[in-house]
């Protein structure tokens, strides 16, 4: 008999165990958001910085100044929001702008002042939908995908005098496409999350052509080059387009609200 006693303290205990090894349920209280160990469910938004391989690569390829990646929103931040308990729907946008303007007269010069305009412009919009497997274990796995959309603009424009100027622009669009899955644990009684997402993601550029519009005297000359600097080929016509795709690897922290 104090065999059979102890062998169900024995039961009682692992099953004491296993049950504080899963995350709790949702419980609705007032003035409360998201109570210890829960998960977020239908209704609830979230915000997640997620920084991946392939958005590092966008970014080198839309600024050909290495120097200033800084500035060209990283890291990106997403918006989640639940439609259901395991259905959510994501968000990202990215926004970058720098304008600047130089004007003065050149010393020892005869050709007058100089006035010189630039301006760079990225944007980034990333839809996205994951579906989560399960509601009750530790670790939240899940698999989605999304969509990349967005364009790149420059112009630079340089005025020696009122005849004379030379104008380099571009404007190129960007599309994408990622398909991942994810797993995420969930922090204590916070309403944080950190995880890892891996999976394979496209990228296409259109238009990565730079146009150079010269003015000397009156006249008028145009051409297209690969480079902002017009070094290279010289074409009176030029379509360049380029693509990418591969593995892409992100870490994700997330904060979860309702």
């Amino acid at each position: 008999m104090k065999k059979i006693k102890l062998a169900v303290i024995a039961v009682l205990l692992i099953a004491s165990n296993m049950s504080f090894g899963q995350l709790s349920t949702r419980e609705n209280i007032s003035g409360s958001v998201l109570i210890t160990g829960t998960r977020p469910q239908a209704g609830d938004y979230g915000l997640y910085v997620g920084p991946s391989i392939f958005s590092a690569i966008d970014l080198i390829k839309t600024n050909q100044n290495y120097d200033e990646l800084s500035y060209l929103g990283i890291p990106l931040i997403n918006f989640k929001y639940y439609k259901s308990n395991r259905a959510e729907w994501r968000l990202g946008v990215q926004l970058y702008n720098k304008k600047t303007k130089l004007s003065g007269d050149v010393s020892s010069s005869s050709s007058g002042p100089v006035l010189e305009k630039e301006s760079e412009t990225a944007f980034r919009l990333t839809p996205a939908f994951a579906y989560h497997f399960s509601e009750k274990n530790i670790l939240d796995v899940y698999a989605g995908g999304g969509l990349v959309l967005g364009m790149n603009s420059m112009s630079n424009k340089l005025e020696m005098d009122s005849d004379d100027y030379s104008y380099v622009s571009q404007n190129s669009l960007v599309g994408g496409l990622n398909l991942f899955i994810g797993l995420q644990r969930f922090v204590a009684d916070l309403p944080l999350s950190i995880g890892i997402e891996y999976g394979i993601s496209a990228l296409a550029y259109y238009g990565l052509k730079y146009k150079h519009e010269i003015n000397t005297a009156g006249n008028t000359q145009v051409y297209y080059t690969e480079n902002t600097d017009g070094s290279g080929t010289q074409y009176d016509s030029l379509k360049n387009n380029e693509s990418l795709i591969g593995t892409d690897f992100r870490l994700t922290l997330s904060y979860y609200f309702n």
